[in-house]
Order: C-alpha cells, then sequence, then structure tokens
C-alpha cells in the first residue's frame, strides 16, 4: 500500500479491516498486521510505502489473488510482441 503524508500506523499495529481491490469488480475484506512503513518520497509531504501481512486470510483471498496475478500475466504476454 502506497500513501502520501506521514501515516498514523506503525509497525505491528493491526487494522481490523482491509479493503483490497483486484480488478473492477474483485474486492476482499481481510485483517493485517503493519510490517513496515518506509519513507520513499523525501519532500514535505512524502510518500511512504506500508508493508502488511495478512491476518486470518481467508481461502477466497488466496484465490482472488492467484486469479487475479493470473489475469495479469495474460494481459502483459499479450502486449508482448510475437
Amino acid at each position: 500500500m502506497q500513501v502520501s503524508g506521514p501515516p498514523e500506523i506503525k509497525v505491528q499495529d493491526r487494522i481490523a479491516k482491509l479493503h483490497i481491490v483486484l480488478g473492477i469488480r474483485n474486492v476482499v475484506r481481510c485483517e493485517g498486521i503493519v510490517r513496515h512503513v518506509t519513507q520513499i518520497e523525501k519532500n514535505l509531504q512524502g510518500k511512504y510505502r506500508i508493508g502488511i501481512r495478512f491476518h486470518k486470510r481467508p481461502h477466497e483471498l488466496d484465490v482472488a489473488i492467484q486469479r487475479h496475478i493470473h489475469q495479469l500475466e495474460s494481459e502483459r504476454r499479450k502486449m508482448l510482441p510475437k
């Protein structure tokens, strides 16, 4: 996840409600724990990357992520010259 400005969360914080968007019609809801908060742009506001470890991940999330990755790889292959 990426945010602008210093986030109000810290490492090991528990996030009770995560909404992960995997395409237009696929939103997965789960829990997570913050693994890292890393500043990736050094200016007044700054951008931060936040690493999340899924907690109590439902099986549907694993399936949805695999399908999303497969779809992205298929689209990428179509764009490559033959």
